[in-house]
């Protein structure tokens, strides 16, 4: 207990801060949670009470829960959506239409007190609508006691049991969960297998299971010494009858815990970070010595993350082989347990790197997939590029998500990143849109703004957010502050629409001894552009050309210019040079920007 008072000191001093804006505020909900578990069967009951707190200027008058076990039922929303969709997730197609009563996930809520009075209950698949019997005004307190019952689904996406690796359980949106208050008024996002948004809160969890099981999950365990298997030293209590596993998990958005009887579980300390735990099924696994080799990798990825973002705050990490893929959850990710040893170090950095924009800066992903997915995806990139040096990337950490929004933009598919994460039309479209081109804002975003400011201010908005529910408009200001630029024109034209970036030479000639560069914009979106100017045996001379709407110039060196109108398609740069001391000139000279085609960026003597 001393243990995890001291290590989540650090999270509770940081969630103190002081508010990102004087006008913001956000819901708290504590939750205390009980829960009976029969492997046999594969269902369990419970009893939850939830602490929450109304820090909005609203008056509620009713809650909304997520019951998202009830989307692997025949004839949910996610059941006729993977059927219905153009390309279907090959893990789920046509997969929950076919469960049988004993296989079907399902989660009942079968009593509600809210401040001791029972309230009104209305079931809408995968979310409950709660009447409350007395409002509940601005800044107070309310209490919620519920029962629960549930049965755990046969694994089809994310959670389950029973999934090809032969992980027993992956106990994924298994509770009654809270939906999130803002000011936007409730999440209501029936779930379909997608993204997630949440409440900030305290979890106790106590987990009654058959002695059989190694448990893994959120938070710290509590009773460490009573359990053993390899929390403590202890010695494993196996027999008949069940044991109860209490966890304990401060300022997190949602908990999640996996089971199975063959876990083997190993511990690594990452120096002045958090203590990582590896649960995998070592039995008939040819795949160990990866599991062998995580530590050494995930300790690097941890120092990496810190630097370059900010600190992990939590007083462990555990990675789990429990997933059909890989998915994020506080503290903890669901994994594949198998195959090579970048695609697992690779699975295991992004899921990891998640809790740093899914677990702490906790976006709607609901409405903004995009910031979470690309935000990860863009220091994951990064992240790889010096665990593993590839050739095939050129040196360029985001390449291979260039190419996917290229592919996508190319194919004339590409949605705009406003598009609510359930309503994008292909799942392809919602992965291109979600990793790669929100990868490629912050890409773009860099060029912009120069790469010192950028990193100062990309660091600032996670100190700023941490903890926090913010908007992709929060994003920009934190960019304008410290870049002095104005920026919105780019999170508006970029994520509000599909228009495309696309800068070229378009001629070159000398006049009165000088070079005259004329650079044509070849696609709607209006972009600065950096020129370089190569000559045999010199040294690139850069140029800046910044747009009008950026109001200044980003801060790096090189040459800088007057302003490109934005509505002008053409922009005339004047060089004190004559022609014959240029051998060539390119556009984006260093592979910085999403530029659509590359085949104009370049001019040269010989051609």
């Amino acid at each position: 207990m001393k243990y995890l008072a001291v290590s989540f000191a650090l999270v509770l001093s940081l969630t103190t801060q002081a508010q990102p804006r004087s006008d913001y505020w956000q819901q708290s909900a504590d939750y205390t949670i009980h829960v009976d578990f029969d492997h046999k069967s594969h269902r369990y009951s419970g009893t939850q009470s939830i602490a929450y707190t109304n820090n909005s200027p609203d008056t509620l008058r009713k809650v909304f829960f997520h019951l998202q076990y009830n989307a692997f039922q025949p004839g949910s929303n996610m059941d006729e959506r993977s059927r219905d969709i153009a390309d279907p997730d090959r893990r789920v197609g046509d997969r929950i239409a076919g469960l049988s009563e004993s296989e079907i996930g399902f989660m009942n809520v079968t009593n509600l007190n809210h401040d001791g009075e029972e309230a009104e209950l209305e079931s809408f698949g995968t979310v409950l609508k709660v009447h409350l019997p007395k409002p509940i005004p601005p800044n107070t307190k309310a209490q919620f006691d519920l029962q629960f019952e549930a049965q755990s689904p046969k694994q089809i996406r994310r959670s389950g049991r029973h999934n090809k690796e032969g992980v027993h359980y992956s106990m994924a949106q298994w509770f009654p969960k809270l939906a999130n208050y803002d000011r936007f008024g409730w999440n209501t996002t029936p779930y379909v297998g997608r993204e997630f948004y949440g409440i900030w809160g305290d979890f106790d969890v106590h987990i009654n299971i058959d002695k059989m099981y190694t448990l893994a999950g959120t938070g710290v365990l509590q009773n460490a010494e009573d359990i053993g298997y390899g929390y403590s030293r202890s010695k494993n209590k196996r027999g008949s009858g069940k044991q109860s596993w209490h966890f304990s998990a401060e300022q997190v958005h949602d908990f999640m815990w996996a089971a199975d009887p063959e876990y083997v579980h190993k511990t690594h300390q990452v120096p002045n970070g958090p203590l990582l735990r590896f649960f995998y099924k070592e039995k008939d696994n040819e795949f160990t010595e990866n599991w062998e080799a995580m530590p050494g990798y995930m300790e690097r990825f941890f120092l990496l993350a810190d630097s370059l973002v900010g600190p992990y705050p939590y007083p462990e990490f555990s990675f789990i082989q429990g997933g059909d893929g890989g998915m994020e959850y506080p503290m903890a990710t669901l994994m594949l347990g198998r195959g090579k040893i970048k695609g697992m170090v690779g699975l295991a950095v992004h899921e990891a790197m998640h809790n740093w924009f899914y677990g702490m800066i906790a976006t709607n992903e609901s409405r903004y997939p995009w910031i979470d997915e690309g935000f990860t995806t863009f220091v994951e990139n990064i992240i790889m590029m010096e665990l593993f040096p590839d050739e095939d990337s050129r040196g360029l950490p985001h390449y291979s998500n260039y190419l996917s929004y290229l592919q996508q933009w190319s194919a004339d598919a590409t949605e705009p990143l406003t598009t609510p994460a359930d309503h994008y039309i292909t799942n392809r479209g919602y992965g291109v849109a979600s990793y790669s081109q929100g990868c490629m804002y912050l890409v773009n975003m860099q060029y912009i703004v120069g790469e010192e400011v950028f990193w100062k201010g990309f660091r600032n908005f996670f100190n700023r957010w941490k903890f926090h529910h913010p908007h992709p408009e929060d994003f920009v200001r934190e960019m304008e502050r410290e870049s002095g630029l104005q920026l919105q024109w780019f999170n508006d034209l970029w994520v509000g629409t599909t228009q495309a970036i696309d800068i070229g030479v378009d001629t070159v000639f000398e006049e009165d001894g000088f070079t005259h560069i004329v650079l044509r914009r070849h696609q709607e979106l209006p972009f600065p552009a950096t020129i370089a100017l190569v000559s045999e045996n010199t040294t690139p001379e850069v140029h800046h050309v910044p747009i009008d709407l950026m109001y200044g110039r980003k801060g790096e060196s090189g040459v800088q210019h007057r302003p490109w109108k934005w509505a002008a398609r053409t922009y005339t740069l004047k060089v004190e040079r004559p022609l014959s001391d240029i051998d060539a000139v390119y556009v984006d000279p260093f592979f910085e920007t999403a530029d659509v085609d590359r085949r104009n960026n370049r001019w040269s003597k010989e051609e």
